[in-house]
């Protein structure tokens, strides 16, 4: 679960209870229209966007306030604006879940 979203993973500790984190590379993280719907779909805003020749870094803020860096390649289009409104895409199958440690007393 992020925020009131529930998500699926298909790698990792996908059995841990608790506080987890979730990773995913930034090429397989999606950016889509915005009100996009679908499983493993959140809603985003692009607060930066970096062209990086063959390849554009977009950096992008949750509803939560979590940040996530996803990374588009030209064939994926022309990327949005920053400030834009947007749906990100988590694959299940490239999602993984890591346990956190337990916490010292």
């Amino acid at each position: 679960r992020l925020g009131d979203a529930l998500l699926s993973a298909g790698r990792g500790d996908a059995d841990a209870r608790g506080d987890v984190r979730l990773t995913i590379r930034p090429e397989r993280v999606r950016v889509e229209t915005a009100g996009t719907e679908g499983e493993n779909r959140l809603p985003a805003t692009v607060s930066r966007v970096v062209y990086l020749g063959a390849a554009t870094q977009i950096l992008l803020e949750l509803a939560g306030g979590q940040t996530l860096q996803a990374t588009a390649s030209a064939a994926d289009g022309l990327p949005p604006g920053e400030r834009e409104a947007v749906t990100v895409h988590l694959p299940p199958e490239a999602l993984r879940v890591l346990s956190e440690p337990d916490s010292p007393s």
